[in-house]
């Protein structure tokens, strides 16, 4: 057998086929996961940096310094590290801005928050790439000096209609160019076909503003998401006071004034320019605030059958016994439920290796194939150049047919990359590699003549093709995915000229097992999943922002209230005793953590344990922070630890009882503790979060497919568990940071609504049971105060107020509670064997969420009323 047929470890492939590349400067991310706000105006940053080790007797030097905003108005923690935290004493808008240099070369990142009276409202993060920065100040210079330089040409003023209608749906990019005022204005868009304009704009930005004190770069840029067809598109801007808002139509401007001008010519014919004058008597420069926009129709994706996409007809290419036909014959997928759209792929979160067999070779030309991380070039038009050059300086190239011949294998372990959990695309370079590709990329056209020309990148995903033409179809089932790609690209534009291609798609022939798992758009290629404002955390009234149910925060407001008393007590208090001074009586635990039940059978006493006993180690844990009280801190941890140390590698945890149903509970309990940890002090407790971040994580995987097998006994009956897995999946998506949990646990929530009552009962096994019911809600308040869904969130917190109404229809003027004697709370045991109890702890702490955030009237009254009567 040819040395070709051996199989090859991806990360040793870019060695095999091209030269050592020199140094490159640290790359900085910052994830909205990486950042946490606790008490009213203190952010904690942990930031990921990665570098190439070079030069090797370099090291990377890290500084936070700050450039804009009160000098003593921010304290930072560590100046000198990636991990900070950052307290702020004075209102004011701050730029933050992170430094790191690996000796040779540097990096930066600005970060922006700004502080009222009541803390931090607003709280942005740049990720401009010195490609997308340096792309843009070129579009500017161009611009400017053919037009702003000497006297400004009048005839440039105003702008062409139909170039802001949008015949089709279309994704809209925006893109900051030049800030000339310096005036923090913000910037909205509307659609004008409405008749009446949304005060303010749907928010792009609500600061305008470059510079050391800015939040914003040359090159900033936000998608407005997959806007309709029929959309009038409009932008404004608006001074920081409101008073002066300048609208791209003149009919809405004082005197109808033209104070926008957009008739360039440019050679770039596929982006706008749109320039304002930002005062209705100002200056006439037209700089104010300068931004390119591009509109990008939704990519039309191809398939090989009928109706994949509906309505629409299949390629159905069959060119002979080497053609897509027969290749999807062979791998028994010649069905249209077999194939799938799409492009983005989810990595998985557990680490494990992908065979990438090279199945069949029709190109006349050479490749190399390579895997892109999305989020590194999230901030690059995805149908530019630019996008393409940086999607392959960015990602890692996994085999290439100089190397390997059909019938040979490579092994791809996306650990090696750290891509775990990670959004990523494959492309493909014809007839080209990496080194020389990026040694000149601008040379290259993607479709080049003839079949010796080097050439771009495609990609697996349309929207990054020229044209927005598929180079890919894919296929898969449980055990594996096949992709059969297109080697010529199908886009014809005036600006790539070339060869078109004959659409065969069956040239590079390529199956990955196990199966891909398909990764979310979020609505388009690369539109924000953070809203269209700057602020992280955007609410919409009803529904609280994603920081507002935090304990912390809530407590500092509530001290020395009627509030303080309700939650101090219970949180401090599960069952009704205090943990801090009656474990003996109220939480039996033994002094290696075991909790209750768990205390007998580690003596010996019960033959078996129940995980979930050792949740209360979180309230514990809560509890120690409030007191700020270490040592109650580290008494909570050991209880979770006491759970993690009975964990198996798959995640479950063998040997207890109820295991589905009891590990819900306990993940619940270890990511919320986890959360609480790393808002308090996340240094001093980092290898604590570090090692639970990995194993909340094989737990909710393990738990998700358990579950599935045991719905109809695990699930089905108890209306509080869809909120009780919900939260215990949203809060480890957020704590782990693996992001495709997010979607599962929205899955529990639509169940969960779908499941409530007319009058707003969560049946359990078969009628109303207040402490179930109210459990359920403070389970959904938590999925509440970390999820990003704003739809969900917005159906929850209506169903939540419609729930809280119905516990308290129970509830009597003095604070007595109605429980049948015939529910769940009255008829049966506990784990330790004793008659269940209503739970205040959660009863209480839900009652004040309902009024601290659903602003539900009436409710912290009936908490202490609730509370006052269980002490009689």
């Amino acid at each position: 057998m040819s040395a070709k047929y051996i199989s090859i470890p991806c990360f040793l492939v870019a060695a095999l086929i091209g030269l050592a590349r020199g140094n490159e400067a640290p790359h900085i991310f910052i994830h909205p996961a990486d950042m946490d706000i606790s008490g009213n105006a203190r952010l904690w940053v942990s930031p990921s940096i990665d570098d190439d080790g070079l030069p090797a007797a370099g090291g990377s030097l890290v500084a936070w310094e700050l450039v804009g905003g009160p000098a003593s108005g921010c304290f930072i923690s560590a100046p000198a590290a990636a991990d900070s935290f950052f307290t702020f004493t004075e209102p004011g808008d701050y730029t933050l801005r992170l430094n790191v240099s690996d000796g040779e070369l540097g990096s930066s990142k600005k970060l922006f928050v700004k502080v009222d009276s009541n803390g931090i409202t607003d709280l942005g993060f740049l990720e401009v790439s010195d490609e997308a920065y340096q792309a843009a100040r070129d579009k500017w210079n161009s611009v400017r000096n053919q037009y702003f330089t000497g006297v400004f040409d009048p005839a440039v003023k105003g702008f062409d209609e139909n170039a802001f209608h949008l015949t089709e749906d279309s994704e809209v990019i925006v893109t900051l160019l030049f800030d000339g005022a310096g005036k923090n204005s913000s910037l909205a868009w509307y659609d004008n076909a409405l008749s009446e304009l949304p005060p303010g704009g749907q928010v792009i930005w609500s600061h305008v503003a470059t510079g050391a004190d800015g939040p914003l770069e040359q090159g900033s840029r936000m998608s407005l998401g997959l806007l309709k067809a029929g959309t009038d598109l409009r932008f404004l801007i608006s001074s920081s006071n409101g008073e002066n808002v300048i609208c791209q139509d003149a009919a809405r401007n004082p005197l109808g004034k033209v104070l926008v001008a957009s008739r360039f010519s440019q050679s770039d014919e596929k982006s706008i320019v749109l320039a304002f004058e930002d005062e209705p008597a100002g200056d006439g420069s037209f700089d104010d605030v300068v931004i390119q926009i591009d509109i990008i129709p939704h990519a039309k994706e191809v398939t090989q059958h009928d109706d994949v996409i509906a309505g629409q007809a299949g390629l159905m290419s069959d060119l002979g016994s080497r053609g897509v036909k027969a290749r999807l014959i062979a791998e028994m997928m010649d069905l249209p439920e077999y194939e799938i759209t799409g492009g983005v792929f989810q990595m998985p979160s557990e680490d494990i290796s992908y065979r990438i067999d090279f199945l069949d070779d029709r190109s006349p030309m050479k490749f190399s194939l390579g895997v892109v991380e999305l989020d590194t070039v999230s901030d690059l038009g995805a149908s530019s150049l630019l996008f393409r050059e940086c999607a392959v300086k960015y990602g890692h190239i996994l085999m290439d047919d100089r190397t390997l011949d059909p019938g040979g294998f490579v092994n791809f372990r996306p650990a090696d990359f750290e891509l775990l959990g990670k959004r990523v695309v494959f492309f493909v370079i014809p007839n080209n590699i990496k080194d020389v590709f990026l040694s000149n990329a601008w040379r290259y056209t993607p479709k080049g003549s003839g079949d010796n020309t080097k050439r771009q990148p495609l990609f697996s995903a349309a929207d990054a093709n020229p044209g927005a033409k598929d180079q890919f179809l894919l296929f898969g089932n449980t055990g594996k995915t096949v992709l059969l790609i297109e080697d010529r690209a199908r886009g014809g534009s005036a600006v790539e000229a070339g060869e078109l291609s004959d659409s065969s798609f069956d040239d590079v022939q390529l199956r990955f097992t196990p199966s891909l798992k398909m990764g979310e758009r979020y609505g388009a290629f690369y539109g924000s999943a953070l809203g269209r404002t700057m602020g992280l955390f955007p609410g919409n009234g009803l529904v609280p922002d994603s920081s507002s149910f935090d304990v912390e925060k809530v407590l500092d407001a509530a001290r020395g209230t009627s509030r303080w008393n309700v939650l101090f007590t219970t949180l401090s208090r599960p069952d009704g005793q205090f943990l801090r001074n009656e474990y003996g009586e109220s939480l039996p635990v033994s002094e290696n953590g075991a909790l209750s039940v768990n205390k007998d059978w580690e003596a010996g006493i019960e033959d078996q344990f129940f995980i979930e006993q050792q949740r209360y180690g979180a309230d514990v844990i809560e509890t120690g922070i409030i007191l700020d009280d270490e040592e109650l801190i580290a008494e909570g941890i050991k209880m979770i630890e006491w759970g993690f140390a009975r964990q198996a590698s798959d995640g479950s945890f063998p040997g207890t009882g109820d295991a589905v149903h009891s590990a819900s509970l306990f993940l619940e309990a270890a990511s919320r503790a986890g959360l609480a940890l790393r808002r308090h002090q996340p240094q001093m407790y980092r290898n604590t979060i570090r090692e639970w971040r990995r194993k909340c994580q094989l737990c909710a995987h393990w738990f998700v497919i358990a579950d599935d097998a045991g719905s109809s006994s695990n699930l089905l009956p108890f209306g509080h568990r869809y909120f009780l897995r919900a939260a215990a999946l949203q809060q480890t998506a957020w704590f782990s940071r693996d992001l495709t949990l997010e979607a599962l646990a929205d899955e529990y929530i639509v169940a969960g609504l779908a499941a409530q009552q007319a009058d707003g009962c969560f049946v359990e096994r078969n009628e109303f049971d207040p402490s179930y019911q109210m459990v359920g809600m403070a389970f959904a308040s938590r999925y509440l105060a970390t999820s990003r869904n704003e739809n969900l969130r917005t159906q929850l917190s209506q169903a939540m107020w419609i729930g809280v109404s119905r516990f308290l229809a129970d509830v009597s003027p003095t604070g007595m509670i109605y429980i049948s004697p015939t529910s769940r709370t009255a008829s049966e045991l506990s784990r330790s064997g004793n008659p269940k109890r209503f739970d205040y702890k959660h009863c209480l702490r839900t009652l004040v969420m309902a009024e601290d955030v659903l602003q539900m009237p009436g409710a912290e009254n009936a908490a202490l009323l609730i509370l006052e009567k269980s002490m009689e």
